[in-house]
């Protein structure tokens, strides 16, 4: 039997329509609910793992292979997600901070797309965009059911590609939005951002460059965490009552917010405790939360510390497929919410496949064969 897949190079996803921000929100909408049902697989024990990194030794015995260095390594995402998607498929990608000095993106990604059945590959693209959009779809997510329906500010902590997108997001589902506050640690990319909100978003009346935290998450409508490489520390009295905090990465924050002043909203539980498996299945003795490494100070994993410190239980906090169905919803302007957003495959085998049918429906792309039958069969 022939197979035959479809490549997509990143002009070709662009043409398929992977900056449409509104249409990946709804996509990431629709694979949150089929997250909330169990129609999902991903990869580990649990069935519910991030992926599998490959890294290189600190001090390699062999000419030539790599060595260790800052976010320097091949990662593996797998996923089968079920509905109307009914589609496995895997990102993979390699990562070197040194790249940018050869003008690379830091990440280069693909995401191929595999028939659940029979394993076929479908389809072979770029991901780079596709990453970032669905990256930004997610809190997109969150900020449409939990926002403040009159938000107007939105404080972005890290002025990269996580919060370029995430902002694409919020003003997709939150048109209120008018001032925009940035805080990160270079004064060049926080440049580039304003300029691109300037340049892109008419909509934005103000766009401030923040000297300190404090100023930055301060009278704030939403504050979107999404920094890359550092672990910036907020102080939570600073966050007024009806924010909403997203976290899509690593931050310090006292405990206060999170167990007194806001309802906490975890994205899915699995992934997780999936990452605690990985992690021998042991709760550092001061907790995740603050300890210094790798997914520790995850949102999720400070709301995992608490219901294994009994400060919290499970029933306490939120998860987002069912604040979609409606069975949890904000009730005052004044409440405040903290939601946990972590990078997970089933968002780029969702968005991938809307993009890949769009694809299919417009001609776009270049139809590969692998064979026209097995020669050794």
């Amino acid at each position: 039997m022939s197979i035959y897949f479809r490549y997509l190079s990143e002009e070709d996803m662009i043409k398929a329509g992977v900056k449409n921000m509104h249409e990946c929100v709804l996509t990431c909408e629709e694979a949150y609910k089929l997250l909330g049902k169990g129609d999902y697989v991903m990869g580990g024990k649990l069935h519910n793992s991030h992926g599998i990194s490959l890294t290189f030794p600190d001090d390699p015995e062999f000419p030539g292979m790599p060595k260790n260095a800052p976010d320097r390594r091949f990662f593996a995402m797998p996923a089968y997600l079920g509905g109307d998607f009914h589609m496995c498929g895997e990102k993979w990608y390699g990562s070197n901070i040194e790249n940018p000095k050869r003008n690379l993106p830091r990440s280069i990604l693909m995401l191929t797309l595999n028939d659940p059945d029979t394993g076929a590959p479908v389809a072979y693209m770029s991901a780079n965009i596709l990453s970032a959009m669905r990256t930004g779809a997610v809190p997109g997510v969150a900020a449409k059911y939990l926002a403040r329906e009159d938000a107007k500010v939105v404080t972005l902590v890290g002025p990269g590609v996580i919060n370029r997108t995430a902002l694409m997001a919020f003003l997709d589902v939150r048109p209120t939005i008018d001032t925009v506050k940035l805080k990160g640690r270079g004064m060049e990319s926080l440049q580039r951002m304003r300029d691109f909100i300037k340049e892109n978003y008419p909509q934005v009346k103000n766009v401030i460059i923040c000297e300190t935290m404090d100023e930055a998450v301060a009278d704030s409508d939403i504050v979107s965490m999404g920094t890359s490489g550092a672990d910036p520390e907020v102080n939570s009295k600073y966050l007024k009552d009806g924010v909403l905090l997203l976290g899509s990465s690593r931050f310090q924050m006292d405990d206060d917010f999170l167990l007194n002043r806001c309802q906490a909203v975890v994205d899915h539980w699995g992934i997780y405790e999936s990452n605690l498996l990985e992690r021998g299945g042991e709760f550092p003795e001061e907790g995740f939360r603050h300890t210094d490494g790798s997914g520790n100070r995850l949102l999720g994993m400070y709301f995992l510390d608490y219901v294994h410190e009994g400060l919290k239980t499970r029933e306490d906090i939120w998860s987002m497929p069912d604040v979609i169905a409606g069975k949890v919803k904000r009730t005052s302007p004044e409440e405040s919410f903290a939601c946990a957003c972590y990078g997970m495959p089933v968002w780029d085998v969702a968005w991938g496949s809307r993009i890949l049918r769009n694809a299919e429906k417009q001609g776009i792309g270049t139809t590969l064969k692998l064979w026209d039958e097995p020669d050794m069969y």
